[in-house]
């Protein structure tokens, strides 16, 4: 990206470069898709589908580096699948693997999750590359390996002359593990000045169940329940009815890929390596869909192999795609095993994946909470429930209490947002006497908004005894919600006493309010 503004620092002209990308990964797609021998009519479908996924389309910002990244892995990818399928076509393989290899460093020096594939292409090399002679595999291995070196051997020269230490290839891993050390990336600011073993241990402590429903379902659903949008909001009106092909067919592709993967050819076995790679390589740091939006283009070529084993299917004929067997005993029996081992971990990745996205995102306000009352009370929402009403109030009658910003009133408690601004619903919490005279209050909040998109995220903000103004560290941010169910529960340790709400972040969503009710509980003296 430095050499583009070297080139022309004028925005126009980045702006350019990140479309000429863009349309590059759409050309790789189309390409990988008949490589594999999927069918013209279905690839262009396919690679229609991925010129209006609106991921492709918002993130063409001007100083990411994703859609450059994105670019050179799929070009290296579809070298890999184009050599195993034309190897014994190729004149001078070994150039050729020189030059995949290549790409696929120019991606790892943009960033270093490309570097795991460096093994993927070994592997696939050695074992699957059975049209050459074994000697001249092990030799394409060797190539590889050289390449590699050729680009980091500098890179460590450089390290160590200026930092005079050895880095593989760069130290910022650091930050990225206290995010995600830090469930639901609550309170940040906690975490100033605390080693990344200290973070883990005490959030460990305040309940392990919880702390590994976030590293496992909560990493997995803030990676793969919504695509990546660096503005968070989908602010586009023209692509909002594309929002639904990420839930309706991205995800599901994805935990498909074991029904289909035991029985196709080993470029498609090479192709649904990526997803499953870019999330477990994301699992030692923290989950955004940002980390895996540079798979997707693989995604949806193992989505044109779904559709082409169908139209197959029910044609009654015989893909393509499908399985070839192996002569050599050796190379049958390997592939059998990693074709086996390759079956059983995409199984308990797709049920996690479907979990985390369709079942566990409607739990994740609630985990929030749990969190934070571990964290200032050692209890749980569950727990809260026993403990001493204070009081309890519905104020949506109290037409004073509560306004809706940023909308347009199209019914007596109905809005529809705006798509220049995020709808944001104030509410003044009256407070009693006997709620003022307890110093350990928490507040339960029960919100009744059905509407939005069918599948969203709610924010909720709080000013409290505590709580003096709103705050980023006094947050519960961007919990999914669904169209299909309104009601939301959070429980805040704090005696709350004006809210900010987001009832729906994507912008230009309709949406009802029927009820806001407020209950504190007084917190007994023995759990203080």
């Amino acid at each position: 990206m430095a050499m583009v503004y070297i080139i022309n620092d004028a925005l126009p002209f980045a702006y350019m470069v990140q479309v000429f990308l863009s349309f590059a990964v759409l050309c790789l797609i189309y390409l990988l898709l008949k490589e594999i021998g999927i069918s013209f009519f279905v690839s262009v479908f396919v690679t229609a589908v991925a010129a209006i996924y609106p991921a492709f389309l918002y993130n063409l910002d001007i100083l990411l580096t994703e859609n450059l990244f994105t670019a050179l892995l799929t070009a290296a990818i579809y070298g890999m699948v184009r050599f195993m399928r034309r190897m014994e076509s190729i004149r001078h393989p070994y150039f050729y693997v020189a030059g995949i290899t290549a790409v696929l460093m120019a991606a790892v020096m943009v960033r270093a999750q490309a570097l795991p594939f460096l093994a993927v292409e070994i592997f696939f090399l050695l074992i699957y590359a059975t049209a050459l002679p074994l000697k001249k595999r092990i030799r394409c291995c060797g190539i590889v390996i050289i390449v590699a070196l050729a680009f980091l051997v500098p890179l460590w020269i450089r390290n160590w002359l200026d930092f005079h230490q050895f880095w593989l290839l760069t130290e910022a891993g650091v930050g990225p593990q206290i995010w995600g050390a830090q469930p639901y990336f609550l309170d940040m600011s906690s975490t100033n000045g605390v080693d990344i073993d200290s973070l883990i241990s005490q959030n460990k402590a305040l309940s392990e169940t919880l702390y590994w429903k976030w590293r496992i379902f909560g990493f997995f659903n803030f990676m793969w329940y919504d695509f990546w949008d660096e503005n968070l909001v989908h602010p586009y009106k023209i692509l909002s009815m594309f929002r639904l092909i990420h839930p309706l067919l991205i995800v599901p592709t994805i935990a498909l890929i074991p029904v289909y993967i035991r029985k196709s050819k080993k470029e498609v076995l090479l192709i649904g390596c990526v997803p499953l790679l870019f999330t477990l390589m994301c699992l030692p740091y923290h989950g955004l869909a940002r980390y895996v939006y540079p798979s997707i283009p693989c995604v949806l070529v193992l989505f044109g192999v779904i559709v082409e084993k169908v139209v197959f299917k029910i044609r009654k004929k015989k893909s393509d795609t499908d399985i070839q067997v192996y002569e050599q005993k050796s190379i049958a029996y390997i592939d059998l095993i990693f074709r086996y081992a390759y079956w059983v971990f995409s199984i308990v990745f797709s049920i996690i994946l479907l979990y985390s996205v369709y079942i566990f995102s409607w739990s994740v306000g609630t985990e929030m909470s749990n969190y934070r009352l571990a964290r200032t009370y050692d209890v749980s929402s569950s727990q809260v429930e026993s403990f001493p009403v204070l009081e309890s109030q519905e104020l949506i009658s109290d037409r004073s209490l509560w306004r809706v910003d940023n909308v347009e009133q199209i019914g007596d408690t109905t809005y529809q947002g705006i798509w220049d601004e995020t709808p944001i619903l104030h509410v003044q919490v009256p407070e009693s006497q006997a709620s003022l005279s307890e110093n350990s209050v928490i507040t339960k909040v029960e919100l009744d908004m059905p509407g939005g998109y069918l599948y969203d995220y709610c924010t909720v903000y709080w000013t409290g005894s505590h709580t003096p103004e709103i705050s980023e560290n006094d947050v519960y941010g961007r919990f999914p919600r669904t169209s299909l169910n309104g009601k939301q529960t959070v429980y805040i340790d704090d005696n709350v006493s004006s809210l900010m709400i987001v009832p729906c972040v994507f912008r230009g969503t309709e949406f009802s309010i029927n009820s806001i009710r407020i209950t504190k509980y007084q917190v007994p003296e023995m759990v203080q």
